[in-house]
């Protein structure tokens, strides 16, 4: 049998809900003369998020999306049970707000442009509520369009009068093709995030391997290979390339390849010696094997290649300092798990 090393997924979890429409006016997301692309707004919107009307800190994640069809994309954020929406124009303008009434809440999209809003399904009442979320002449409007009653064997309840809508809706969440939120945070939010949205959300990245202490990781990465969301590894077998066409809406991010200081900026100040590192983040033990530094740190496997391997001694500590630029893999050892049983069994 082949031996599969597996790297990091975490599923993150979206604790979300269902059907209160909010503010539906429409105002300039900042002053009015301001113009913004998307990369500058999202980080005005970390820096300050009430700036934009937006409720209780910095959002969980986004999505990009034109939900009207009229060729501008508008910009849906999440924060716990709420969507903060806006329109990318010139300058950048604060549609609307909704807010879900459960924390159950799923969403969904179809890649019929005649259907750009987002179909959602809430549990309640005894019944699976399944709905549409639409823009509309810069107005949000939401729909419920059918209802199965758990409670009576799946009894079905056909509310709107728009069949091709209702089809579409039933198609959307027969696909499951689910909504995956960009994460607003640390690059590690990215976690259990499917390998599908992460393709979809890099077009130009490719499908990469990149070595660790004792194996190899394979994921979809940068060309250079100085980044890259890794989902499995080993000693041999497949790599990504030969399994992502069949595996990509089952296979999360099982980690990220990039460097020290991406990782760890906000907890220490480097360069660090090895105990220095250490001691900043709180780590009472650590493995050495070859040059790298392995240690588990908030529930995550760590390895920080220092490349300064002795093949006399591979366990010894190493002295060099360790500066920003070194690479450093973070992962999941339940989520490699995870994902080798897919390569391997499916």
């Amino acid at each position: 049998m082949k031996r599969l090393v597996l790297c990091v997924l975490a599923l993150a979890l979206l604790l979300t809900a269902c059907a209160n429409p909010g503010n539906t006016s429409s105002q300039p997301a900042g002053s009015s003369d301001e113009t913004m692309n998307l990369e500058d707004f999202l980080t005005a919107v970390k820096e300050d998020p009430s700036r934009f009307w937006i409720r209780d800190g910095v959002p969980y994640g986004y999505i990009v999306r034109d939900l009207d069809g009229n060729g501008v994309d508008e910009c849906v954020m999440l924060n716990g049970t709420n969507f903060f929406i806006f329109t990318l124009e010139s300058p950048v303008r604060h549609v609307s707000d909704y807010a879900f009434s459960t924390a159950t809440t799923r969403w969904f999209t179809s890649d019929n442009a005649k259907f750009p809003g987002i179909f959602f399904l809430d549990i309640g009442g005894g019944k699976r509520n399944y709905a549409y979320l639409s823009l509309n002449n810069g107005k949000i409007e939401a729909e419920t369009l059918y209802t199965e009653d758990y409670l009576n064997d799946d009894a079905l309840e056909v509310l709107s009068t728009d069949k091709d809508l209702v089809a579409e809706a039933k198609k959307a969440f027969a696909d499951a093709n689910e909504v995956s939120f960009i994460p607003m945070g640390k690059i590690t939010d990215n976690i259990g995030r499917k390998l599908k949205h992460l393709r979809k959300e890099n077009p130009t990245y490719e499908y990469v391997t990149v070595g660790g202490p004792d194996c190899f990781y394979t994921g979809l990465g940068k060309a250079d290979k100085s980044f890259a969301y890794i989902f499995f590894g080993g000693q041999d077998g497949p790599t990504i390339a030969d399994v992502a066409e069949k595996n990509a809406e089952l296979m999360g991010c099982a980690g990220i390849y990039t460097t020290v200081g991406e990782i760890f900026a906000d907890q220490a100040k480097l360069p660090l010696s090895v105990d220095d590192l250490l001691a900043a983040l709180e780590v009472t033990e650590a493995d050495y094997w070859d040059g790298w530094i392995i240690f588990l740190y908030n529930g995550k496997a760590v390895e920080i290649e220092t490349g300064s391997g002795d093949p006399d001694n591979v366990d010894a500590k190493p002295t060099v300092k360790i500066t920003a630029d070194m690479p450093c893999i973070v992962a999941d050892r339940m989520s490699l798990e995870v994902n080798g049983n897919i390569v391997h069994y499916n």
